[in-house]
């Protein structure tokens, strides 16, 4: 009996020929992009191509008639829950993309399910304290929390004159942990290293998440998933004392 696949975000057909590789029959591919569909129709001309975006209503009936399904392959959308996207604003839209499997492996209920998993796909910590926009912070000691998220093993905390971050007025050391907790980062300096920062002066800061592994020599330099920016304002300094 042959195991029937489905490919969703199909692109131009790598899970299929895997799949098919291995004695699968890939029954249909799914994709939004007109070229990437194109192609696959051409990659697998037995196979149907299906050209359509995916939704949070999506269902079987946007696939028409296909037999029964053993194997859902899916290889959502990458770029926004990586490193790929750098600091670069998120689109929350195209981060959704993996919980629309879901609704085929509910409706389709396939033997197997492979669901293509990138390195660091690990969400933009969030940010709590100082809040955006916080006024009259002091100086010499300032205390950073932010949202510790799944996946993630070590954290950076930036500060910068520049929404660029660049250059930067301070990066911490590693801040290396597995909890998904609220974290702190203390800058104070009365530590070894740290300057006080200038009086009545904006500064942008983030904080960074990435996932290493131990089988790789040494983390990636870009490995990190920043959060939103925030801002704050240092507050003036008193008069010195007479």
């Amino acid at each position: 009996m042959p195991i029937n696949a489905l490919d969703l975000f199909c692109g131009a057909g790598g899970s299929s020929w895997g799949a098919s590789a291995a004695g699968a029959s890939v029954v249909c591919g799914i994709d939004g992009w007109e070229l990437a569909t194109r192609t696959y129709a051409d990659n697998f001309p037995k196979a149907k191509a299906v050209t359509a975006w995916l939704r949070p209503t999506s269902n079987r009936r946007l696939l028409g008639g296909i037999p029964r399904i053993d194997l859902l392959l899916a290889s959502p959308e990458c770029t926004n829950h990586t490193c790929a996207r750098g600091s670069r604003a998120r689109d929350e839209e195209s981060r959704r993309t993996a919980r629309f499997v879901l609704n085929y492996a509910a409706g389709l209920k396939p033997r197997w399910i492979v669901i293509e998993k990138v390195h660091e796909a690990i969400v933009p910590p969030d940010l709590r304290a100082p809040s955006d926009n916080n006024q009259a912070q002091r100086v010499n000691d300032v205390t950073f929390e932010f949202q510790g998220v799944l996946g993630a093993t070590e954290y950076v905390v930036q500060i910068s004159r520049n929404v660029n971050f660049s250059p930067l007025v301070f990066q911490s050391a590693s801040i290396q942990t597995t909890a998904s907790t609220v974290l702190s980062f203390r800058y104070n300096n009365a530590q070894a290293g740290f300057s006080s920062l200038a009086s009545n002066t904006t500064y942008f800061w983030r904080v960074g998440a990435r996932s290493t592994f131990r089988n790789q020599p040494a983390p990636r330099p870009d490995g990190y998933v920043f959060s939103r920016v925030f801002t704050f304002t240092t507050a003036d300094q008193p008069p010195a004392a007479p």
